[in-house]
């Protein structure tokens, strides 16, 4: 009879041990497929934001906005039509394709945000486009914040290339770990776009190849600081004007990134008497894997004298460096750069005293 009890408990505990070892199953079972359905969804939900990309309604919008960009990108003109309903042809098109266009990416920006794309599947097809459009749009996506007073306009397409860039940044130091002397960019905008003038301060030659094309937004170019030149074999100084840039939040002027190493930066310093030295590592299109500084003007010397003059030599400088780069940079550089009026002096010219400085 003890036996017999015994027999009966060890079955019972065997069907109990049975049924929960069945039940773990099925709910494993069930949490695997749910996880694979959810899975299944995010990844359909991301192929279908890029094949939405690559229709050919938004292939057409997306050349409509590189054709602006390549123009400047100035976002006053098509807030400004937008507003006032008095837009021609060419820049109503134009604001239709960079307001469906953003609109596309705070679209799948809403989606990264709640989860329901695969993130590293979005990456994987969209790579650095993301983080390189929204560093192009700032300038327009900031003007228009500004004129519908609403601050958070566009943030998820903010967050997304934040997020995007910082996922860029991580896979490309897995790839290519950066070399150690190389620490830091200098954008140039001027005298620093040719690799000539650069290697001058440099005191070494520069391999024109590992210089980079960028956009700095928030910043317009302009002839608006001035230095004193000494012309020919004259010793009475005349103020003279150079390139510079301004803060301004709907503007932005393309340029040159320079890897530089800290030691050279001094040099670059002396060399650049009447700017001083910011970080615009933030402002840069496409974004950079090193901090990025650039020279703004200084007072006095964006105080310029009505009897101000410009070198022709150092026009010709600027213009000689444009033809290390592409067309559309030029163009780039011309629409994003008003014309000088100044007088023009020719022959050569030194920089008075007290500090003499070739920016030839």
């Amino acid at each position: 009879m003890e036996n017999h009890i015994m027999t009966a408990e060890w079955i019972g505990l065997v069907e109990i041990a049975i049924l929960g070892v069945t039940l773990l199953t099925t709910v494993g079972l069930s949490l695997f497929i749910a996880l694979q359905a959810r899975r299944h969804f995010r990844l359909q939900h991301a192929k279908e934001f890029i094949a939405r990309f690559n229709a050919a309604e938004m292939v057409k919008v997306r050349d409509a906005v590189d054709r602006w960009l390549s123009l400047g990108g100035e976002p006053g003109e098509l807030i400004e039509a937008e507003r006032t309903g008095k837009a021609g042809a060419v820049c109503d098109a134009h604001a239709v394709a960079v307001r469906t266009f953003i609109n596309f990416f705070q679209e799948l920006g809403v989606a990264w945000k709640h989860g329901t794309v695969h993130r590293q599947y979005t990456w994987d097809l969209f790579a650095g486009l993301i983080a390189k459009y929204w560093a192009a749009l700032l300038p327009y996506c900031r003007a228009q914040r500004i004129a519908k007073d609403r601050p958070t306009l566009y943030c998820d397409f903010e967050r997304l290339a934040r997020e995007m860039a910082d996922m860029d940044r991580r896979r490309t130091q897995l790839k290519n770990p950066p070399a150690p002397s190389t620490e830091a960019y200098l954008f140039g905008y001027g005298s620093l776009m040719s690799p000539e003038s650069i290697a001058r301060t440099l005191g070494r030659p520069v391999e024109a190849h590992k210089l980079k094309t960028v956009w700095l937004n928030g910043y317009e170019r302009g002839w608006t600081v001035y230095d004193t030149l000494l012309f020919g074999d004259k010793t009475e100084g005349r103020p003279s004007a150079f390139l510079n840039i301004r803060p301004h939040a709907a503007r932005r002027c393309n340029g040159i990134a320079l890897p530089v190493q800290t030691a050279d930066l001094d040099g670059f310093d002396r060399r650049e008497r009447n700017y001083r030295r910011v970080d615009v590592s933030a402002l840069i299109s496409p974004p950079l894997d090193r901090p990025v500084f650039t020279y703004v003007g200084t007072e006095p010397w964006t105080q310029l004298p009505a009897h101000t003059v410009v070198a022709s030599k150092y026009i010709a400088l600027v213009e000689g460096a444009l033809a290390h780069w592409s067309p559309a940079f030029r163009e780039g550089y011309h629409a994003s750069t008003p014309p000088c009026h100044h007088p023009s002096v020719e022959g050569d010219y030194t920089f008075a005293p007290p500090i003499a400085i070739d920016k030839r």
